[in-house]
């Protein structure tokens, strides 16, 4: 037999073991916000996204829209300044 041709001891009960599984696996449970998109102004190591006018440099927050069609508002004007590359993406908090 060689390395690896036994599987290993568990620590747990095999109905722990699926649980657990589940809940880090499973698509079914997965706990989905709703989508927020953002603006990324720019390309490669040059890229960044628009912030939140926070009044503090030291603590800056993506802005996200609720919609695309908003964000893709917002992208339109800041593409009509002639930035560069603009583009609208999806946000995961």
């Amino acid at each position: 037999m060689g390395k690896g041709s036994k599987p290993r001891p568990f620590d747990v009960d095999r109905d722990t073991y699926e649980d657990n599984w589940d809940r880090i696996f499973s698509k079914r449970n997965a706990v989905v916000g709703p989508t927020k998109y953002a603006i990324k102004v720019g390309s490669g190591e040059n890229s960044y996204y628009i912030t939140e006018d926070t009044g503090s440099c030291a603590e800056l927050v993506t802005e996200t829209y609720a919609s695309h069609e908003e964000a893709e508002t917002i992208a339109n004007i800041i593409r009509s300044s002639g930035v560069g590359p603009v583009e609208v993406v999806k946000w995961l908090d």
